[in-house]
């Protein structure tokens, strides 16, 4: 109750509450969740990139629980997970009654360790990253000044992470093999969760991994052409900077593409009410009929308090919101995971 008392004051984009899911559709979410650390001790992080003391505070923890529920999503794509451990610590603590049973995070090559992670009702197949994929070369300047890193290979700031999805019902009655091997494309679904590389600056770093995940979109259709994509996560700047447009030209599209909504603040996807976090489809699946992508708006700081403070208020969960669709049954049976 109180979480959403601070929040009726202090929520500035986003909807106030989830809309009902229609039947037997499958709802999909993405959510940076801001640097879910947990309190064990890694002891591969030192010094700058020391974890202990980063352990995601309990206000938070409450604050970004409050909105999963909320949402009450089959499947959840997080950005900024410390590990796998961190992850199910943080499920065990928060949402042990939502019904993920099935968890992902790997390794994406990132300096303090933050990945990417998927909680599903539906069982993960074999995921992957391509933490040392050469994507392009560093360039010469920075900022205006000249680049450490100038000629060097460019790799991904953060891998993507795939997690392939098997959309079937009872996930004890099959084992990974039997559902790699014998699941029909209709059931199953491929996402690619991306954070990519942050700050002004940037700008040619994620425009090389725009076109890095789209070869790789490639790729991934060439021995399976009907294989269902779904690039989804922080794309750490809006769509006008460009960096998406070789994702579109794989043929996916953005949730809100198309979809008229009256107040822009309704689809800023964080506190500042920019367009960084984002769900793009392929052609070959749809929205659930009747539905409406959305954003789920949470607290919002006062613009003239401390950034560093904001995270500690009461009721704050991120300074990114979840954005969510509802998908048409993809599966032949038409059902899917129980969502009670």
């Amino acid at each position: 109750g109180t979480i959403d008392t601070i929040t009726a004051q202090l929520r500035r984009h986003g909807l106030a509450d989830a809309p009902a899911k229609p039947d037997g559709a499958i709802r999909l979410a993405t959510y940076n969740i801001h640097e879910l650390f947990d309190d064990a001790d890694d002891p591969a992080l030192t010094g700058r990139q020391e974890d202990i003391g980063r352990v995601m505070i309990d206000t938070r923890q409450a604050a970004t629980a409050h909105a999963l529920r909320k949402i009450d999503a089959d499947i959840v794509a997080l950005q900024e997970v410390e590990s796998l451990a961190a992850l199910k610590w943080y499920r065990e603590q928060n949402l042990a009654e939502l019904g993920y049973a099935h968890a992902a995070a790997e390794d994406v090559g990132h300096s303090l360790g933050l990945e990417q992670a998927v909680l599903s009702r539906f069982p993960i197949i074999a995921p992957q990253t391509w933490t040392d994929r050469v994507i392009g070369t560093h360039p010469d300047e920075y900022r205006g000044r000249p680049y450490r890193y100038a000629g060097q290979p460019m790799t991904f700031r953060r891998s993507p992470l795939m997690a392939e999805l098997a959309l079937v019902e009872d996930s004890e009655a099959v084992n990974a093999d039997q559902l790699t091997k014998e699941l029909p494309e209709a059931d199953r679904l491929t996402l690619l969760v991306v954070h990519f590389k942050t700050g002004d600056g940037s700008e040619a770093w994620r425009t090389a991994e725009g076109a890095a995940i789209a070869e790789i979109i490639t790729e991934l259709k060439a021995d399976r052409p009907d294989r269902r994509v779904i690039v989804l996560g922080d794309f750490a700047a809006p769509d006008g900077e460009g960096h998406c447009a070789p994702i579109t030209a794989a043929g996916l599209r953005d949730v809100f593409d198309g979809v008229q909504i009256a107040d822009p603040k309704a689809t800023a996807t964080g506190i500042i009410g920019d367009r960084a976090c984002r769900i793009m489809l392929d052609s070959g699946t749809a929205l659930a009929e009747g539905s409406t992508p959305f954003v789920l708006g949470t607290v919002a700081p006062p613009e003239r308090l401390d950034r560093r403070m904001g995270f500690r208020m009461p009721g704050f969960a991120s300074d990114r919101y979840p954005v969510v669709c509802d998908l048409a049954p993809l599966h032949s049976s038409g059902s899917t995971a129980d969502s009670d």
